[in-house]
């Protein structure tokens, strides 16, 4: 994990910490796709209106903590922010496509459960806030079908080392096959775990807790890797981008959704020692009370 001077990766930060957003704007594309609390959005207009939601609710803010994973035409920052009206830190990430110059694409993942506390703010008055999500494009291949399919893992996206993949592979499996005995066998002892909407960090007792309740929680549940990025300095920094697919009960029935979600791992001597999960908990809410 490395950290960035100014250059783009730079200008997100200042966004949040100084109210700088011309120095951002300078590294948008009239066809930057901005994704946040599930919304795309393209465009100066559509976009700083998406940042405003952040600084309308938590003003500037000073940063706990920063790290990047940088590859070619890819990059990962996860910061850390105690907004000055805030009670709490917020973590956010942001998963960038991008050329030397221009971001092409950026997913903003937000934590807003972490946020709603962070700002006091009641559930209801953030959700009324948040866009609405983008509607959910169902494809026609059902994995029910198909139960003897091989399914895409994160190590068939990068050209991991032998010291990392099998553990990634192990980490994929606790979530794509419910193995909750992974959580022991991969996580050292005090392992640095920061789950969505919990401050600090929590326990393996916390993690299998939290597996648990989106195993019980998602019928039909599938998932899906999108992205792998490894840092070039550190290829044991690995940033993963992937997506929980599943049927939830709704406000008007089962709703089929799918949770974009990003993990940040730090592995050594064959053990996961971090592992922050980022999700948009209301944005999902969003979408199950449409």
């Amino acid at each position: 994990m490395t950290t960035e001077p100014e250059d783009m990766i730079g200008q997100i930060t200042s966004l949040y910490t100084k109210g700088d957003l011309n120095g951002l704007r300078e590294h948008l594309l009239h066809s930057t796709a901005w994704i946040q609390h599930q919304q795309t959005s393209y465009g100066e207009d559509q976009i700083t209106r998406m940042w405003m939601t952040w600084l309308a609710n938590c003003g500037l803010s000073s940063c706990a903590e920063r790290v990047v994973i940088r590859n070619d035409d890819q990059s990962f920052l996860l910061l850390s922010l105690l907004p000055e009206k805030g009670n709490n830190e917020v973590r956010l990430g942001f998963w960038a496509w991008h050329n030397e110059k221009y971001f092409k694409r950026m997913l903003c993942q937000v934590d807003t459960s972490l946020m709603r506390s962070a700002t006091g703010l009641d559930e209801s008055e953030l959700l009324e806030m948040l866009p609405a999500p983008d509607p959910l494009v169902i494809g026609d291949y059902d994995q029910q079908e198909h139960p003897h399919h091989v399914d895409v893992e994160p190590g068939d996206l990068a050209s991991l080392g032998d010291q990392v993949a099998p553990v990634l592979k192990g980490w994929w499996t606790l979530w794509q096959h419910e193995q909750l005995a992974n959580i022991r066998r991969f996580y050292t002892e005090d392992a640095l775990i920061q789950l969505p909407g919990m401050t600090g960090s929590a326990s393996q007792l916390d993690l299998l807790s939290y597996c648990s309740d989106w195993f019980m929680r998602l019928s039909r549940r599938f998932c899906q890797p999108e992205s792998v990025i490894y840092d070039l300095e550190d290829p044991g920094s690995v940033a993963v981008l992937w997506h929980m697919e599943g049927d939830m009960p709704a406000l008007n029935g089962i709703r089929r959704v799918r949770v974009p979600v990003i993990n940040v791992l730090k592995i050594a001597d064959g053990r996961i020692q971090r592992d922050t999960m980022l999700t948009d908990p209301l944005a999902l809410q969003k979408c199950l009370l449409a």
